[in-house]
């Protein structure tokens, strides 16, 4: 299979590779997509600066088309894996649920509003016989989803939670394509965990007014120490 078809399986989400998927629900309800690809490094042959020229041109070809413009990426060559970081952000659930990252992943995402927000998936998870023909070696391998909210989790079908993190995790392996995401979110907020990311969106401006700040504490000193020197002179 020529590489760049490769690439292109890889991205949207039908080949061999394990795939990380992130989604974090903020208080505002917007929704922070975070996809991660794990591609074996033996599948590029040449070393890292020249797999790194192909990939980002590979990759940016691809999110040229119109429907993957809102994504960015980051691309970390190791000597055992590839990892591709592919990420949005969508302002609310009507932009996200066009997100063409987990409509490959599931058929549908809902989203409902009552007592508590509730996010559920429904029809079959993605795998290399649905629309593609079958091959052994090209299919998704593994999915890890985890969705991280500032709204305390009420409920879920999630294998795992961490309630310390705020983070509902399901794993699918191939073959498996009856299951289904659910999880709700009821209206307290976890302030814990939204200052955390304020502090981690905001960490270069915290840098920058810290070191202003020490910076002026260090003049203000300094001119006290001089003044006194000259009033003794």
């Amino acid at each position: 299979m020529h590489r760049k078809i490769l690439i292109i399986i890889i991205l949207f989400l039908l080949s061999g590779c394990n795939l990380e998927y992130n989604l974090s629900i903020t208080a505002n309800k917007q929704f922070n997509e975070e996809v991660i690809i794990t591609l074996d490094r033996n599948l590029y042959h040449e070393d890292n600066q020249a797999a790194e020229r192909q990939l980002r041109s590979e990759i940016e070809e691809i999110l040229d088309f119109s429907k993957y413009q809102n994504y960015g990426y980051d691309l970390d060559i190791r000597s055992d894996n590839i990892y591709i970081s592919i990420e949005a952000t969508y302002k609310n659930f009507d932009e996200f649920r066009k997100s063409p990252i987990i409509g490959y992943v599931f058929q549908a995402v809902y989203y409902t509003e009552f007592d508590y927000y509730t996010l559920r998936t429904g029809g079959q998870k993605y795998n290399a016989n649905r629309g593609v023909r079958a091959d052994s070696e090209r299919y998704l391998k593994e999915i890890e989803v985890n969705i991280r909210a500032h709204n305390h989790i009420a409920g879920s079908n999630a294998h795992e939670e961490d309630l310390r993190r705020n983070v509902a995790t399901w794993y699918f392996t191939n073959g498996k394509i009856d299951e289904h995401i659910e999880i709700d979110l009821d209206y307290t907020k976890r302030y814990d965990i939204i200052i955390l990311d304020f502090i981690k969106d905001n960490l270069l401006l915290f840098i920058v007014g810290l070191g202003s700040i020490v910076a002026a504490i260090i003049a203000s000193i300094s001119f006290v120490i001089n003044n006194r020197k000259r009033n003794q002179i």
